[in-house]
């Protein structure tokens, strides 16, 4: 594979979300205890959940890959330091990744009480020395 840049974006409803990780099974099947415990501790739980939910999904879109093969929603770690999202895989994503020979991510996400989107930006190639 040559090296290259590939994005990804999704777009949620925030209420579809908040519905989802009100029932337990959906919230841990989804989301680490430490995302879980940061949406919670958020001024806006339902939003952080919805953002974190995008910026999954748009990681996906990114390595061109869904949830198959393998793929968990726990194989993609979000965590957030300020505004700046940062992507931690593991598992079967971490494999697709190290395939692609992805060197770089950029994450970006926002949402408004009703909406939230992420952007996904990943470079590939030979890794840096």
């Amino acid at each position: 594979m040559t090296g290259g840049l590939r994005s990804g974006t999704d777009v949620v409803s925030v209420a579809r979300i908040a519905r989802l990780v009100s029932i337990d099974r959906g919230r841990t099947r989804v989301f680490r205890p430490d995302e879980q415990k940061r949406c919670d501790a958020s001024g806006s739980p339902e939003e952080e959940y919805a953002r974190l939910w995008a910026v999954k999904e748009a990681v996906l879109k990114a390595l061109g890959v869904g949830w198959s093969g393998g793929i968990s929603w726990t194989d993609v770690g979000v965590t957030r330091r300020g505004w700046a999202y940062e992507v931690k895989l593991e598992g079967e994503a971490a494999r697709k990744a190290e395939e692609m020979r992805v060197n770089h991510w950029s994450v970006s996400a926002d949402s408004t009480p009703e909406l939230a989107v992420a952007t996904a930006l990943v470079t590939t190639g030979e890794k840096s020395t």
